[in-house]
């Protein structure tokens, strides 16, 4: 198999891994989600031990609005996480051609709710847009 194969195998797997803890096992719940987040991303997130991270998580991954998390609202997030690793692990960003600049996807959405949970989101990971931006 070859290994991009084999990551993607690792993805599903992983998903269900922890998505297998209650009865519904083709989503997450919240209390499976923040299991998820502590054991799999705490390198990467900035306070790993803040209760309200998985909440945050939560609130900006449940498209649906159902208090679940499915495979594809995680696999958004794998893939989000997976690109802004790869834009701050690139040397010399700043040399990036305008058609890349073009499209690069932006990760704020100014149409969030105001209030608590915006202000929050700003905290969950050490890996922000901003600094990407910025070099």
């Amino acid at each position: 198999m070859s290994t991009l194969l084999e990551n993607i195998t690792a993805i599903i797997k992983l998903f269900h891994e922890y998505s297998k803890t209650d009865k519904e096992t083709d989503t997450l719940s919240a209390k499976e989600l923040k299991e998820l987040l502590e054991a799999e991303f705490q390198p990467i997130l900035k306070n790993p031990d803040d209760p309200d991270t998985a909440d945050v998580f939560m609130h900006i991954l449940d498209v649906d609005h159902n208090n679940k998390i499915d495979f594809t609202e995680f696999f958004l997030m794998v893939f989000k996480l997976a690109q802004a690793y790869y834009y701050t692990q690139r040397p010399n960003f700043k040399t990036l051609g305008k058609k890349q600049e073009k499209y690069r996807y932006h990760y704020e959405d100014d149409t969030e709710e105001e209030g608590n949970m915006k202000e929050k989101k700003n905290v969950v990971t050490k890996i922000k847009v901003e600094d990407v931006k910025n070099g």
